[in-house]
């Protein structure tokens, strides 16, 4: 590959074969290697191929790690409403919630977010910030007001455009930026949602 795909290939929805892949597969991965204090490394020619070396520390600790996991796994369901125009996104964020044995309901937009949390209840929502229609701003200002005791947490991979003062405004509690860490994602859900049980 050349030099300027090869700087883009770990972001969010990256991907050179829009047809066949999702370009989810890489920024993954990346934010798995990196939970685990490790590190990928690419080396590319175009016309020659690519090689990819994960290095991952020794597994000292590993059965810490694994207590760790087992202790921010809620100890009941959570009603959990995931918001995100990205069908894979929903669908990975749906099943990675669900092994935590939390309820799950998806929304395809912003308006149909709302609509389902004027019929439902729900304890805690993850929305993503940009969506065509309605921003994820919008989303968690009409929340807040319907219910400003349910935490909303954003998902998004514009990290830089979110600032501390822009969150107050909005009633924002909490950021988690893509690529998706999802022992991440399962810490903070849990402690946000773990007071209002």
């Amino acid at each position: 590959m050349d030099e300027e795909t090869r700087k883009k290939i770990f972001e969010p929805f990256f991907t050179t074969k829009p047809f066949s892949n999702t370009g989810l597969g890489l920024s993954m991965s990346y934010g798995i290697i990196r939970r685990f204090n490790g590190e990928i490394k690419v080396e590319s020619k175009a016309g020659s191929g690519t090689a990819f070396t994960i290095i991952l520390p020794a597994a000292v600790g590993a059965k810490e790690a694994v207590t760790d996991h087992a202790m921010i796994k809620p100890a009941k369901p959570s009603r959990i409403l995931v918001i995100d125009d990205e069908a894979t996104v929903r669908e990975v964020l749906e099943k990675m919630l669900s092994q935590a044995d939390h309820r799950v309901t998806v929304a395809r937009n912003g308006d149909e977010g709302i609509r389902l949390f004027q019929e439902m209840e729900f304890d805690m929502v993850l929305t993503d910030l940009g969506m065509p229609g309605m921003a994820g701003w919008e989303v968690c200002q009409k929340i807040k007001k319907m219910n400003p005791n349910t935490p909303v947490g954003m998902i998004t991979g514009w990290g830089m455009e979110v600032n501390q003062s822009k969150m107050e405004e909005y009633g924002l509690d909490f950021i988690i930026a893509k690529p998706f860490d999802f022992n991440q994602i399962i810490r903070v859900v849990s402690e946000k949602i773990e007071p209002r049980t």
